[in-house]
């Protein structure tokens, strides 16, 4: 009877045995069957340009096993393709028709079999009319006649400004145009019509690398009569 007991014992251990084997194999079996996943190269970096309605991406690329990218946006609602053809280095892709917002970002790689990679996130702004609105254009402190020549002296820097543009007519009725830089402090107009009008628009851009400038309106001022001295 006891050998009867141990003969049953051992015989369910077997049996339970091969049931753990089989679920194990069922695991692999899986995998097995399935195959490794085969991620395709992530680009390296990306550094957006935040434009007009537009974001500019400067794209870097160091494998040379990229056949195309695919930028989402709008939580994956919104998206575009650019060819890479396993080209490495640094590339620039436009994203248009935007609305004046922030966006996030998910750019995917594909290789030539098809395989994507994990998504890279980076986020940026695209700026608009809001924008616009919110500058003002450079402000003048003071103009005065120096030995013939009109000194303009500008009031202190803003923020974001790269250049003003000043249009105005010389002593011939020419009309002139200068660009003067946000850091210029003084200007200084040698040929300039007196008593004449001038106009100026200053340039700001939101960031080093935003592909577009935005330009204020324009004020009006007028040049000085010259000082005639007995």
């Amino acid at each position: 009877m006891k050998l009867d007991k141990i003969f049953v014992f051992m015989l369910l251990c077997a049996v339970v045995g091969f049931m753990s084997c089989d679920s194990m194999n069922d695991l692999h079996l899986k995998y097995l069957e399935t195959g490794e996943k085969i991620y395709a190269a992530k680009v390296d970096s990306v550094s957006p340009g935040p434009g007009n309605k537009r974001i500019e991406m400067e794209v870097y690329i160091y494998a040379q096993r990229i056949d195309r990218l695919r930028f989402y946006w709008n939580a994956g609602a919104d998206s575009l393709d650019f060819a890479i053809n396993n080209q490495t280095g640094v590339f620039r892709f436009m994203i248009e028709n935007l609305s004046e917002r922030e966006y996030l970002f998910e750019i995917v790689s594909f290789d030539k079999f098809g395989n994507r990679s994990l998504p890279y996130e980076v986020s940026s702004l695209a700026y608009g009319e809001n924008y616009q609105d919110y500058l003002v254009n450079r402000r003048i402190n003071s103009i005065s006649i120096q030995d013939g020549a009109a000194v303009i002296e500008w009031l202190g820097l803003t923020e974001d400004a790269v250049f003003t543009t000043l249009y105005y007519k010389d002593s011939q009725n020419r009309d002139r145009e200068i660009v003067i830089p946000a850091t210029e402090s003084t200007t200084t107009i040698d040929d300039y019509k007196a008593g004449s009008e001038f106009r100026y628009i200053t340039a700001y851009r939101p960031a080093v690398n935003s592909p577009d400038l935005f330009e204020t309106e324009e004020t009006i001022d007028v040049f000085p009569q010259e000082v005639i001295e007995d």
